[in-house]
């Protein structure tokens, strides 16, 4: 029993400190008014609520938005208790992209060999990725979601991180792909990463660098 209590005191600890260090780490500007939308895909992964909770420790809004109005999580996530979600708007409703600081597809499971199809196969969801990309709109796609591109010439000469399985995909559409489970991957606008359950402070401070330097950028351009 002693073991067991240590053993959850010190996750409690490194969790705190996680939180403290990406609070620190981000003190620049006004993070009250950096606006995430947040692209929830069919089978929405487990470690979609670590991002979340990141995003909330520094304060920023996010809107969730999907094809649907009510997205499942996938199987295993679902039997961890996650439940079914409510988006806060239809990405059919979203009017400009541009609005938001970032566009944050959140993890869907890859383990079906068909991940993120309903996103690819929806012409108004695939449109709003793009444009954020071509828009300088920080884009983050997480563990397999750069297969989202893999049909279009976005990725062409990027540097990417993503599941391994997708290899052979993402190097056909022209990626540089530096492989899995590392940190995350910054070209541009475009942040990649994988393992958000272990990397999701790594990863959540990847988007936001990305944020602070476009709006350093547009303050200097102003």
């Amino acid at each position: 029993m002693k073991k067991i209590f240590g053993l959850i005191l010190v996750l409690a600890i490194v969790i705190g400190v996680g939180f403290i260090s990406l609070s620190n780490k981000n003190t620049r500007g006004n993070k009250g008014d950096v606006k995430i939308l947040a692209v929830i895909a069919k089978n929405y992964g487990a470690n979609f609520n670590l991002l979340l909770d990141d995003f909330n420790a520094l304060g920023y809004k996010t809107v969730l938005t999907g094809i649907t109005k009510k997205i499942s999580s996938c199987p295993w996530a679902t039997g961890m208790g996650l439940p079914e979600l409510t988006v806060d708007s239809l990405i059919s409703e979203i009017k400009d992209v541009k609005d938001y600081d970032a566009v944050v597809v959140m993890t869907s499971t890859w383990r079906d060999g068909n991940p993120y199809s309903d996103i690819i196969a929806d012409s108004a969801a695939l449109n709003l990725i793009i444009t954020a990309l071509d828009n300088n709109v920080v884009l983050y796609l997480p563990c397999s979601a750069p297969i989202i591109l893999c049909g279009t010439n976005k990725l062409a000469g990027r540097k990417i991180s993503g599941v391994s399985n997708y290899k052979t995909q993402y190097q056909n559409a022209g990626a540089i792909y530096m492989g899995e489970n590392i940190l995350p991957v910054t070209d541009g606008n475009l942040v990649t990463g994988t393992r958000n359950m272990y990397y999701h402070y790594e990863n959540c401070e990847a988007i936001a660098n990305a944020i602070e330097k476009n709006r350093q950028a547009k303050n200097n351009r102003n």
